[in-house]
């Protein structure tokens, strides 16, 4: 078996390698696990030894493969099959497998996630409780968690914070300070709650489960944005939004479409830039934001549960019309009642970033 596409992996022999603390688990042929081409597999490096020597767990089988890179014991890694047969060629996944793990969370587990959102934004909210014993230790995650959620007011700064945040933002707020992501600031909060068993006073508000959930979104959010897309249609990160007073969360996604080759710079098209906000309010229900940019020219189209969001809406778009006209910008607006699942319309974006026509939200295994 070959890793590929830069650099290779083959699995061209079968022995020579043990497996620590299992050295009589056998290691499968690779014929007898049926891969696929275009299948996506989840791997953890088993063992590693000389010559580029490695054993991977997929689904509990052991397969025995080559690498000219260096991988990392007890790493996991998401694989592609990119030709199937005797010696199948796999290529690094990672953007893809990062994909599949956040929409796998988002389809279990969004309503323990938005009670979670929902817990930490009253929570933010609260500045009596910021000088209170265990909140007092992690204050830094709740002020900047009040401080990047949207209000009434709008304020695009507070989704370019957010993006920050996610791969790391000073802890104290001021550039000196050492850098901490959402995800290490989530973790601190979870080992409190596990330090104070049977403190009602903040696990009432927060589910342990939840935030575990939460701090794997915010993982699958930095692995799916530090993996280039596999395709020349665009470039694409995901972020987090939240709202105050738990008004409701959702994810941000922005794509570049790249330059046209082959053109002088005076001549060359504008470059588009998509925007996608997929929401879920809770009072006006899941709202699908869908806009597109080119030089000054904004088209956007709000895509809402019922009818009477529509009517919010709707009496929302006289107003953002003239705000952008005094920023020079036309705009083409709509708004319409969402006909499809919110999650299946992330699924789509996504599976477009990725080139990756369909795959199925369960874990894969031999």
């Amino acid at each position: 078996m070959k890793i590929g596409d830069p650099p290779p992996l083959s699995a061209t022999y079968s022995r020579g390698l043990a497996l620590p603390g299992d050295p009589d688990k056998g290691i499968s042929a690779v014929g007898e696990l049926g891969f696929r081409e275009g299948q996506l597999l989840q791997a953890r490096i088993a063992a590693v030894g000389a010559d580029g020597k490695v054993l991977l767990d997929i689904g509990g089988r052991l397969v025995a493969a080559r690498s000219d890179s260096v991988l990392e014991l007890g790493r996991e890694v998401w694989l592609e099959v990119r030709q199937a047969g005797v010696t199948p060629w796999f290529s690094p996944a990672g953007q893809k497998g990062a994909a599949l793990d956040l929409l796998k969370l988002l389809m279990t587990d969004s309503r323990s996630l938005a009670a979670t959102f929902q817990g930490i934004s009253s929570l933010a909210a609260d500045g009596t409780l910021m000088s209170v014993g265990d909140l007092a230790e992690i204050a830094n995650f709740f002020r900047l968690f009040g401080q990047n959620s949207l209000a009434e007011q709008a304020a695009p700064e507070k989704l370019v914070r957010t993006m920050l945040w996610l791969n790391g933002l000073p802890s104290s707020g001021q550039p000196a300070g050492p850098a901490v992501s959402f995800s290490e600031e989530i973790s601190s909060l979870l080992a409190l709650l596990r330090s104070r068993e049977g403190n009602g006073g903040i696990s009432s508000l927060l589910s342990k489960p939840g935030l575990e959930n939460l701090i794997r979104l915010a993982e699958a959010l930095q692995s799916f944005n530090a993996g280039q897309s596999t395709t020349a249609q665009s470039f694409a990160n995901l972020f987090p939004c939240f709202f105050a007073q738990g008004a409701g969360w959702g994810e941000w996604l922005i794509r570049v479409d790249p330059e046209q080759d082959g053109q002088a710079e005076k001549k060359r098209k504008s470059r588009r830039i998509r925007f996608d906000l997929f929401l879920h309010m809770s009072r006006l229900g899941d709202v699908h934001v869908r806009a597109a940019l080119v030089d000054t020219s904004l088209t956007a189209e709000f895509l809402v549960a019922d009818e009477m969001a529509q009517e919010y809406f709707a009496g929302l778009l006289p107003e953002l019309r003239e705000l952008l006209a005094g920023l020079n910008m036309s705009a083409v607006l709509t708004c319409q009642i969402l006909s499809a699942n919110l999650l299946h319309e992330l699924k789509s974006a996504l599976q477009e970033i990725i080139g990756h026509s369909s795959y199925s939200i369960i874990d894969i295994t031999a």
